[in-house]
């Protein structure tokens, strides 16, 4: 799982390895899933003679509770311990998000009818 765009985390805290060759291993940050989806990628290809590799991997977790259906929350290593974000679950933006239209098309009924 990538880490999602508003979380700004400081380079430091992902995991980092350059891979300059074309037999090189796997990181060993890298867990089996993760090594079975990147291992076909990485296969040599034809006529290949040089690669370079970045892996980057920042440990994720997302968490949803059911206590607080509301919410989601992310959290990672941070410099000085856990650190976590806490977003609107989708449900609860998509909730939002027909409340906002309901109270669009009731203003826009109020002033068509006001209007005439």
């Amino acid at each position: 799982m990538s880490a999602p765009a508003f979380l700004r985390v400081r380079t430091d805290q992902w995991n980092h390895r350059t891979l300059c060759d074309v037999g090189a291993e796997l990181p060993d940050f890298l867990d089996d899933e993760h090594r079975k989806l990147a291992a076909p990628l990485l296969a040599v290809k034809d006529g290949e003679i040089l690669r370079r590799v970045t892996l980057r991997h920042l440990p994720l977790a997302r968490v949803a509770l059911r206590a607080d259906p509301d919410r989601v929350y992310y959290a990672y290593p941070g410099p000085g311990g856990i650190v976590v974000h806490r977003r609107p679950s989708k449900e609860r933006v998509t909730a939002l998000v027909w409340a906002a239209l309901t109270v669009v098309a009731l203003v826009t009924v109020v002033a068509l009818t006001v209007l005439r």
